[in-house]
């Protein structure tokens, strides 16, 4: 999905596309990287997250001063470059959430199906099901990861078997 919108000829498709690796990678919701700032962004070996920011009156689902490291440099490189010239108070994803799932739907219907795919909320459940999958984390470190309270929601969001298929399905 996210080459097939980036081979589009508009400048939101392109935002969609830089979203969701980054999505994928951080566990994050769909209003976590809406509300994402260029200073919510830090850079080091990799690139850090923060949501639900204090100083701006804000809080995530799960609280104020969350956020999440990330694992890929992929997604820490999709960062730079969208905060490279932007002023600390611009948003890293300039769009709404209506336009993010319209396009999310239109890059499932052309490369999927988008029943197949669902909504843009199933990208947070793909980092915790490879990462399951994988054996890359326990599920202790995917809760901690995830933002959730209890193991009952990790087993609600991971689903390795589904990543198999999904994986095992791709055109």
């Amino acid at each position: 999905m996210e080459d097939w919108l980036r081979k589009q000829a508009d400048l939101a498709a392109t935002v969609c596309a830089d979203m969701i690796p980054v999505a994928i990678d951080g566990y994050c919701r769909e209003q976590d990287l809406l509300g994402l700032h260029a200073e919510d962004v830090t850079f080091g070996i990799t690139a850090a997250l923060a949501f639900g920011r204090a100083h701006r009156g804000e809080s995530s689902k799960t609280g104020r001063e969350q956020g999440v490291v990330l694992d890929e440099p992929y997604s820490a490189e999709i960062l730079r470059r969208r905060v490279a010239n932007l002023r600390p108070h611009q948003r890293v994803y300039p769009i709404t959430s209506d336009v993010y799932r319209r396009w999310w739907r239109r890059a499932a219907d052309a490369v999927w199906s988008a029943a197949n795919v669902g909504p843009p909320h199933a990208a947070r459940h793909t980092g915790p099901s490879r990462d399951m999958c994988l054996g890359y984390r326990s599920l202790e470190q995917i809760m901690k990861r995830g933002r959730w309270k209890a193991l009952q929601s990790v087993h609600r969001y991971a689903k390795p078997h589904l990543w198999v298929r999904a994986v095992e399905e791709q055109p």
